[in-house]
């Protein structure tokens, strides 16, 4: 369908003189046909501004005409339809400069267009040899076979990320960059490091650089790359320096800064750091993030580089585990999870970003200036060492949702974290469909709300185009949250028992899943051998954490988070299960709780500015299928 309405566009543009020829780098641009003059679309009708003292009615019925409307909010100024174009064409002459007339034209299709972003940045394209790195192939370039966010629908609707301020919680930005310089904003920006309005920047602090081109690089400049959101600001809450991390306060104090209360000048704010032990409790800073969630701040968070390790499932980082925040896993460019890529139930999407595997490619962002970045020496990538093309981890992947999210606020300013989840969880899109490892729980599996799930990936690929026309379409209902309490269990574990022990919690609260957030507390010599799972009344079942063999910490307490049940109906019955998958180690679940979070996107009335620039695409989209699992290629 969309290669055929891409040819009838194209005849019909030929049709009107319109042509198509590549510019000398490459590029089709469009070019009309000598001597070619297009002309709009004339109307059987007329606008007339009337004198203060004209009866509209009496002059129509003088001039042979019947009223279609008056316009809004204008003096004495009327559309008037006519027997057909002819007669509108000859009237109109007739009453330009008539008595009681201020001015008269005939009414005919608009030719306006919505001023499109393109980017014409040397390195976002994939430049020639020697310097081949793909160019930005994660956002949808000439490489675009490769899987991207396909940001290109929503840049064509000159979606930009405008007014909306994006947030860095890394090792600080530098605001004299070049492709930095026009969005960074100096009045959000604090170093928490070392607690100064003036940021401190040492030669080790690169990564928040490399970190703040994904999410928003000023593009369009001709200068360097594009970010994801490339009008949108850019600040910097310092929290690292020299790899060395601040205080939690610190980051909790970051988390808040300019993002709480009820007018936030930061409105997304973006975290690619994580601890890679598991079960480390930062309460401070989760409820920073919730404090900021409720006025409205859009958190991303990165999933973690841990896999193979007793940390690599990321339902054991406390942050990724609160419900105020997106979990984002990273995506090689060969359609495969990044190799070092966390999983867990707790994901939310995944993102284009590096991988080890052969033959895939970095991410090309900005780089520190003057060779203290990833580009630094003889051994680095770009000419220009501003830039690297070696960037990569889920540092890489959580700005870029960060980015997308920066475009969801620029069309909906009110967009909060449920209506940002509604949108990715119904646009992502199924990658490695036929993924069955034993990280993604089981390959991709429908629940019941139909919605596909896999926790190597969560809902899938991001898809920034849909999701700015989801978010444009709809609002939604009012969050429902119901708990089941303690549930007390007081009995052994079986040792080396993949069967387990189950007990079950009902919920009497209809409503459609959001999250699944499930509390276990269990003594065990060696926690590491266990596993548990969350099973609805469907039948359909989570796993909520993976065994870590090295994991040999004592007892387990802790609160997971299930993003798997979306779309489920909650009401009724529903199943933990304790496993212990290793011998010799034994322990006892103490108790558990549950708590279900409900509720459902809506219909939203759409404000004047979405309507005008999304109301047909917004209606289409609805009308379609509420999952695309392969709306457009990408990588096996």
């Amino acid at each position: 369908m969309r290669i055929k309405r891409v040819l009838t566009i194209v005849f019909a543009l030929i049709a009107t003189g319109i042509c198509f020829e590549p510019n000398v780098s490459g590029q089709v641009v469009k070019v009309a046909a000598p001597n070619a003059e297009i002309q709009p679309e004339l109307y059987s009708q007329i606008m007339v501004a009337l004198g203060a003292n004209v009866d509209a009615q009496q002059f129509a019925q003088t001039h042979g005409l019947t009223v279609a409307f008056q316009f809004n909010g204008v003096a004495n100024t009327w559309l008037f339809n006519t027997a057909n174009v002819a007669s509108a064409t000859s009237l109109t002459t007739g009453l330009q400069g008539s008595a009681g007339v201020n001015w008269a034209y005939q009414n005919q299709a608009s030719l306006n267009e919505v001023n499109s972003f393109v980017p014409n940045d040397p390195f976002f394209n994939n430049p020639a040899p020697p310097n081949d790195f793909g160019g930005q192939w994660h956002l949808g370039n000439n490489l675009n076979t490769l899987p991207n966010v396909n940001v290109a629908g929503a840049w064509n609707n000159d979606i930009t990320g405008a007014g909306v301020m994006i947030g860095i919680v890394d090792t600080g930005v530098e605001p004299g960059h070049e492709d930095i310089s026009a969005n960074y904003s100096a009045a959000n920006t604090f170093d928490f490091f070392v607690n100064s309005a003036t940021q401190v920047m040492h030669n080790g602090d690169r990564h928040g650089m490399a970190v703040a081109g994904v999410a928003g690089a000023r593009g369009g400049n001709g200068i360097g790359v594009t970010g994801a959101a490339p009008f949108a600001g850019i600040s910097s809450q310092k929290v690292f320096q020299f790899n060395a991390a601040a205080s939690s306060a610190a980051f909790a104090n970051a988390t808040l800064f300019n993002s709480t209360g009820g007018s936030p000048t930061i409105h997304v704010k973006n975290h690619s750091y994580g601890i890679g032990a598991p079960f480390i409790s930062t309460p401070g800073e989760v409820a920073a993030l919730a404090t900021s969630a409720a006025a409205g701040t859009i958190h991303v968070t990165s999933a973690g580089n841990g896999r193979g390790g007793s940390g690599e499932d990321s339902n054991k980082r406390h942050l990724n585990t609160s419900v105020n925040q997106i979990t984002v896993a990273a995506l090689g460019s060969d359609g495969l999870f990044a190799s070092y890529s966390n999983f867990g139930a707790d994901v939310f999407v995944t993102a284009p970003s590096n991988s080890f595997n052969a033959g895939t490619l970095g991410i090309t962002t900005t780089d520190r200036t003057g060779g203290l970045g990833y580009n630094a020496g003889a051994g680095g990538d770009y000419s220009n060492a501003n830039y690297t093309s070696t960037f990569g981890g889920t540092s890489s992947a959580s700005p870029l949702v960060a980015g997308v999210m920066a475009l969801g606020k620029h069309v909906k300013p009110n967009m909060d974290i449920r209506l940002a989840k509604h949108a990715l969880a119904n646009t992502s899109i199924v990658v490695n469909a036929g993924d069955g490892t034993t990280s993604s729980d089981g390959g991709w599996r429908t629940n019941a709300g139909g919605f596909t799930f896999n926790q190597n990936y969560g809902f899938g690929l991001v898809d920034a185009s849909s999701f700015v026309n989801f978010v444009a379409a709809n609002d939604v209902t009012p969050l429902v949250i119901a708990s089941s309490g303690i549930i007390n269990v007081g009995a052994a574990i079986p040792d080396n028992n993949l069967t387990g022990i189950t007990r079950f919690a009902t919920n009497s609260t209809a409503g459609l899943m959001e999250e699944a957030l499930v509390s276990i507390n269990a003594t065990h010599t060696f926690r590491g051998d266990l596993e548990g799972f969350l099973t609805s009344p469907s039948g359909y079942s989570s796993r909520l954490f993976f065994r870590a063999g090295a994991d040999s910490v004592d007892n387990l307490n802790w609160t997971f988070t299930t993003n798997a049940f979306w779309g489920e109906q909650a009401l009724g019955t529903w199943s933990v299960r304790m496993r212990d998958v290793f011998a010799a180690d034994t322990g006892t679940w103490s108790s558990f709780s549950i708590d279900w979070r409900m509720g459902s996107f809506a219909a939203a009335v759409p404000e004047p500015a979405t309507a005008s620039l999304f109301g047909i695409v917004a209606l289409t989209f609805m009308a379609r299928n509420r999952r695309r699992a392969t709306a457009r290629p990408v990588a096996a």
